[in-house]
């Protein structure tokens, strides 16, 4: 892996990053044309993706830019590629399609109505990376007699204080703060390096092969 990674970056003369976006400068053969770079960029999108005409959403030949969006393990991916003369830009972003995460708080103490649920938050996007969104985690039994009945982070006791005390929901207000404050809940969002580096490596394989791609 460490071998791979200096031959990738070996290759960019310009490499910039966020926690799940990649974009890159690439200098290739001097002999290969914007002409011939453009439809490579086609065909990648052709053969590594289902359908390029669901894929593709922007391809206009004389700028030389291609933009194509799809989905690659569970996540969405929109990859920007900018052909010139002898070279190429690729901008590459990769988001998760997680919605919410479980938080492992079932019990919240004695009521007449049991007591196990699940604990549930929301992610939101702070810093270009999906974060746990403490003021909107709620409650819910499992017990679907009461299906529907969401007790809020900052909403206090819901609609039927008969299910969740007071007491019981400042409780479960500490046990949610503990809960993200373990360093675990910051890598929520992070997009693993080698997801970059699979998308990185076909993209270069296309990119610079100097025959006319008739795809």
């Amino acid at each position: 892996m460490k071998k791979l990674l200096v031959i990738l970056f070996s290759l960019f003369s310009i490499v910039g990053f966020s926690q799940n976006s990649r974009t890159n400068v690439v200098s290739v053969d001097s002999t290969i044309l914007k002409e011939t770079l453009y439809s490579n960029a086609l065909s990648f999108f052709a053969i590594n993706f289902k359908s390029a005409n669901n894929v593709i959403q922007m391809s206009d030949p004389i700028s030389g830019k291609v933009i194509g969006k799809g989905i690659v393990d569970n996540r969405d991916v929109t990859i920007s590629i900018f052909c010139k003369d002898g070279r190429y830009k690729y901008d590459i972003n990769i988001e998760h399609k997680i919605n919410e995460i479980d938080l492992p708080i079932r019990y919240l103490g004695i009521s007449a109505y049991g007591n196990s649920g699940f604990t549930k938050v929301p992610l939101t996007i702070r810093g270009g990376v999906h974060v746990p969104y403490k003021n909107r985690a709620y409650f819910v039994y499992d017990n679907p007699q009461w299906d529907g009945f969401k007790y809020y982070y900052d909403g206090g006791v819901g609609h039927n204080p008969s299910l969740m005390t007071k007491g019981m929901w400042k409780k479960w207000k500490v046990l949610v703060d503990e809960e993200l404050a373990k360093p675990k809940y910051n890598e929520i969002g992070r997009v693993p390096d080698t997801a970059f580096e699979s998308l990185i490596m076909l993209l270069k394989n296309h990119m610079e092969n100097n025959e006319s791609s008739d795809w």
